[in-house]
C-alpha cells in the first residue's frame, strides 16, 4: 500500500507487530481507517486512495500500544496528553470542523441551481432531459446501452456505480 501514514518512525514501537496487524487487515479486505470490509482488493485500494484513508482509526484504542506517546503517562491516551498541553484543542478542532462543514453546506445550497432548471445529461451524447428515467430510456434506445441491466447483472454497489459512470464518461 503506497503512501501509508503511520506517523514518524521515531514515535513507533512494536513496529513488526504493527505492520503484521495492518497486513492482515488488508488481506481481510478491511479499511484501516473506517474499518469497513470491502468486497474486493482492488475496490479496497480504490477506497483507501480516493477517500484518503491512509492512516489508522484514531478512535481505535488497539493502535495506542504502537505509539511511544502513550507510554509517557500511564493510564492516559495520547489525546489526553495533548489535551493537557493544548487546552481544549480537540474541542476547538471539532467545533471548527463543524463550522467549516456548515459553511460549505450553505455555499453548496447557494450555488445549487433551481430544481426546476436541473437537467440530466446523457453519458454518450449531448442529449439532456428533466428526469433520469427518461434519460435511461434514451441511452437504451439511441445507444443500445442498458445501464440498469449492467448494474443489476454485476451487482454494483453505489461506489462501483460511480466508478462505472466515470469510466464511461472518460471513454466518450
Amino acid at each position: 500500500m503506497h503512501h501509508l501514514n503511520l506517523g514518524s518512525h521515531e514515535n513507533l514501537v512494536f513496529v513488526n507487530e504493527y505492520i503484521e496487524h495492518l497486513r492482515k487487515r488488508v488481506e481481510r479486505q478491511e479499511c484501516i481507517r473506517c474499518e469497513k470490509t470491502i468486497a474486493a482488493r482492488n475496490a479496497l485500494m480504490n477506497h483507501i486512495r480516493k477517500r484518503n484513508h491512509r492512516e489508522v482509526n484514531r478512535a481505535n484504542h488497539y493502535y495506542d500500544k504502537f505509539y511511544i506517546i502513550n507510554y509517557l503517562e500511564l493510564g492516559k491516551r495520547w489525546l489526553d496528553v495533548l489535551g493537557e498541553d493544548f487546552e481544549d484543542t480537540t474541542t476547538a478542532f471539532q467545533e471548527s470542523d463543524e463550522e467549516l462543514e456548515a459553511e460549505s453546506w450553505c455555499e453548496w445550497q447557494e450555488d445549487n441551481v433551481d430544481l426546476d432548471e436541473t437537467r440530466v445529461v446523457c453519458l454518450l451524447c449531448d442529449e439532456s432531459t428533466e428526469r433520469g428515467d427518461l434519460l435511461i430510456e434514451h441511452i437504451q434506445e439511441k445507444h443500445g446501452f442498458d445501464l440498469l441491466k449492467l448494474i443489476k447483472d454485476n451487482k454494483l454497489e453505489t461506489y462501483e456505480r460511480m466508478q462505472l459512470i466515470n469510466y464511461v464518461r472518460k471513454q466518450v
